[in-house]
């Protein structure tokens, strides 16, 4: 049995009908030299025996009674691969437009709470032989590094891998707690709380008031503020639905627009993206005057595999927002702007550090939240108001080495991300084999057509690395 962190609770609870709190993948792979036979039975017999490498998968949640403390993973002893594994063909040609489809059919529908919160599908018939693998697992059991993580447990880095030995034995389950002993667990866990509270409130107030005195210096121009965004097509209630697009780019290309301007890889992404929704908005008739404002997550998890603050979670993660200088035309001064703005947020999360998410997430009720929440959805507050940012772009550290399922190598890797009320796109990038691969999630009834948004990153990057080449 494990106690929850205060961030993954959070991705628990601020579910709701409309918000999905999933993130996946969908990853192409190339079975022409796969071992003879079906290709899916392959993949069973692959995941049977690499689930011991991952416990996650096999463990679901269980509440406290009354909910007096947070959920916890136990082992399920019910737990059926068939359930969670899952056969899918397209329909015919097979192409990107099918894909895309049912990727966002998937990411539209709610994992189920009773189960183990991971789902694979294995998509067949793509065009030109192609197979497909669209992967989703619940936030609260991964964010993006210990989803790529996950990811590379489960799949292989051989093109031709020798069987793995199946397990000594059967698998056994501990016994699933009672409500008798999970009460107890959470007096005892609460037991220890007070002191780690106080300790949380003092950094807390510590935290706010150096980041006002930083802000408040002569000559410093703050990061964006919370919830002062400029209200856009982007930031709608969203329903259920989901549309997702997919894209590409060279990393060579970014590579050398970062060497020519000299700037960061990430702050070329964000200026790519900065550039394709430029567009897209412009293409609908919709310039906002005020630049639009990003959340940029950055991962608190140390490359030894252990939490740069010292807790446990699936969930290690900071955040920044950043002007994307929507209101720039010329694009190379638009990546400076939003390099400069990138080095200001980047001081401030220095001195907010890893610690100040986890630290409000331990202060939070999210029960409460959770309840606020549904009620700002059920009132479409925004629809009105200020969202907190127009949008969110993460970019993730991909594979270390290509990776391979059932003797079939993955070619390419779309990461898929959640949306929210509000904030109605994501831009997730991973990259892998020297290229960046974006996916892009929208709410299908009230979002943005992402497949423009995706065709027009291309354009973006075309743009500066033509801008950016010595006269």
């Amino acid at each position: 049995m494990q106690r929850l962190s205060g961030l993954d609770t959070d991705f628990v609870y601020f579910e709701t009908p409309t918000t999905h709190m999933h993130v996946g993948a969908t990853c192409i792979l190339d079975p022409a030299g796969a071992p003879a036979g079906p290709w899916f039975d392959a993949v069973r017999t692959a995941l049977v025996s690499r689930l011991d490498r991952v416990p996650m998968l096999r463990r679901r949640l269980v509440e406290v009674p009354l909910r007096l403390d947070r959920p916890r993973w136990v082992d399920d002893p019910t737990f059926d691969l068939d359930h969670h594994l899952q056969r899918a063909a397209l329909p015919s040609p097979g192409g990107a437009a099918e894909l895309v489809e049912l990727a966002g059919q998937i990411m539209g529908r709610r994992l189920d709470r009773g189960r183990p919160l991971w789902e694979m599908h294995v998509v067949e018939g793509l065009e030109g032989g192609m197979a497909a693998v669209v992967i989703k697992v619940h936030h609260a059991a991964a964010d993006g590094v210990t989803a790529v993580e996950l990811l590379a447990r489960l799949l292989g880095p051989d093109q031709h891998p020798t069987p793995e030995p199946l397990p000594d034995g059967p698998w056994r389950p501990e016994p699933v707690p009672s409500d008798s002993e999970l009460i107890g667990d959470a007096l005892s866990s609460l037991a220890g709380q007070s002191l780690a509270m106080a300790r949380a409130i003092g950094r807390t107030v510590e935290v706010a008031v150096e980041v006002g005195r930083r802000n408040r210096a002569r000559g410093v121009s703050p990061p964006p503020a919370p919830f002062r965004a400029p209200r856009t097509s982007l930031n709608a209630t969203i329903g259920p639905h989901r549309r997702v697009g997919f894209s590409e780019v060279s990393l060579e290309d970014v590579k050398s627009v970062k060497a020519s301007l000299r700037v960061t890889v990430n702050e070329v992404v964000l200026a790519v993206c900065s550039g394709a929704v430029r567009r897209y908005l412009a293409a609908q008739g919709e310039e906002p005057d005020e630049p639009l404002v990003v959340l940029v997550p950055i991962s608190a998890h140390r490359h030894a595999g252990r939490p740069a603050n010292g807790r446990s979670g699936a969930n290690q993660v900071s955040g920044m927002l950043v002007s994307l200088a929507t209101d720039v035309d010329e694009p190379i001064e638009r990546v400076r702007v939003i390099s400069r703005g990138t080095r200001l947020a980047r001081r401030q999360e220095r001195v907010l550090g890893a610690d100040a998410l986890d630290d409000l997430a331990e202060l939070s009720a999210p029960l409460l939240a959770a309840g606020a929440i549904q009620l700002i959805s059920r009132l479409g507050v925004f629809d009105r108001a200020r969202p907190l940012c127009n949008l969110v772009v993460s970019n993730v550290g991909g594979p270390a080495s290509p990776l391979n399922l059932a003797g079939a190598p993955m070619v390419a890797i779309y990461p898929m991300a959640p949306v929210a009320d509000g904030i109605g796109l994501n831009i997730t990038v991973v990259t892998y084999l020297e290229r960046l691969f974006f996916g892009l999630v929208a709410c299908r009834d009230t979002g943005p057509d992402v497949d423009a948004i995706a065709r027009y990153l291309s354009d973006a990057l075309d743009e500066l690395v033509k801008a950016a080449e010595p006269n």
